[in-house]
C-alpha cells in the first residue's frame, strides 16, 4: 500500500475513510495544495464558465493526474440554487457573484484582477 506523508499506517486508514475537496472557480485546474495526499482524495471542481468547465472535464477523461477521482461541474457556488450574475473580471481567476469594492485592485497593485470586463448569468448551487 502507498505511503501517505510517510505513514503506511496512515494509508490504511485514509484507504477506509477517503477525503473530498472542492475547488470552487476551478479554472486552470486543481490547486496542487493537496498533491502529497493526492491518491486518497475525491476532487470535484466547480467551474461557472461553461466553455472553462468543458475543457477541464475533457482534460480529465484523457489524465485524471494523482487525484483518487476528479470531476468538474459548471456551476457557481452560492447559498442557494438558482440563476446569478457572474462578474467576469480580466483576470478571470477572480471572476465572483459579488461586486469588487472600488479601489481594492489599485490597493493590492492588482486592477486587472477587479475590473469588471463583463457579465453572464451562471447556475449556482449550494
Amino acid at each position: 500500500m502507498k505511503e501517505v506523508l510517510g505513514s503506511a499506517q496512515l494509508a490504511r486508514v485514509i484507504a477506509d475513510h477517503p477525503m473530498s475537496a472542492v475547488d470552487v472557480g476551478a479554472r486552470g485546474g486543481i490547486a496542487n495544495d493537496l498533491l502529497p495526499i493526492a491518491g486518497v482524495v475525491n476532487v470535484v471542481g466547480l467551474e461557472p464558465d461553461v466553455e472553462e468547465c468543458a475543457r477541464l472535464t475533457e482534460a480529465a477523461a484523457r489524465d485524471p493526474g494523482p487525484w483518487r477521482s476528479l470531476r468538474f461541474i459548471p456551476a457557481a457556488l452560492a447559498g442557494c440554487r438558482g440563476r446569478r450574475i457572474l462578474r467576469l473580471t480580466r483576470h478571470r481567476g477572480m471572476s465572483s457573484l459579488m461586486e469588487a469594492l472600488p479601489g481594492v485592485g489599485e490597493r493590492y497593485s492588482r486592477p486587472d484582477y477587479y475590473l469588471v470586463d463583463r457579465t453572464v448569468e451562471v447556475e449556482t448551487i449550494p
